[in-house]
């Protein structure tokens, strides 16, 4: 899942990235 911002940390590489809807 994501944060309350649409962000998450990838479980493989352990980059935190977010995918926001405008």
């Amino acid at each position: 899942g994501t944060d309350a911002n649409g962000c998450h940390t990838n479980s493989k590489t352990g980059d935190y990235h977010c995918h926001n809807r405008k």
